[in-house]
């Protein structure tokens, strides 16, 4: 009975706990999974790029998205554009952040990686 009105309250104050929220509340999922994306995962794959030694950014397309493939298969977390480039040894400007974007998309396409 405790739990129950423990439940009750939080109901009450907007919290509500989905046995299966994929389907009972399809939209809080998706954003609760988003933020748990952006703050853990993205911090645990921030974490890994920061102790591996940064490789140089290869000069040719096959060869960038070859590194890149190589980088995503090594990572234990799904990683975003900017912690993606700081695993190479070249400046973060925001040409280098649109191609590796763009190597990203292409490899998504191809299915090697997720959008």
């Amino acid at each position: 009975m405790q739990l129950n009105a423990g439940r009750a309250a939080e109901e009450a104050a907007g919290l509500a706990r989905w046995l299966r929220p994929e389907y009972q509340a399809p939209e809080e999922a998706k954003v609760a999974k988003q933020g748990k994306l952006l703050e853990v995962e993205v911090d645990a794959a921030e974490a890994q790029v920061a102790a591996a030694e940064k490789c140089p950014w290869p000069p040719t397309l096959p060869e960038q998205a070859d590194a890149l493939r190589g980088l995503l298969n090594s990572l234990n977390a799904p990683a975003d554009v900017p912690t993606l480039a700081a695993a190479f040894d070249k400046k973060r400007t925001k040409k280098h952040l649109e191609q590796v974007e763009r190597r990203l998309e292409t490899l998504a396409a191809l299915g090697p990686a997720e959008a």
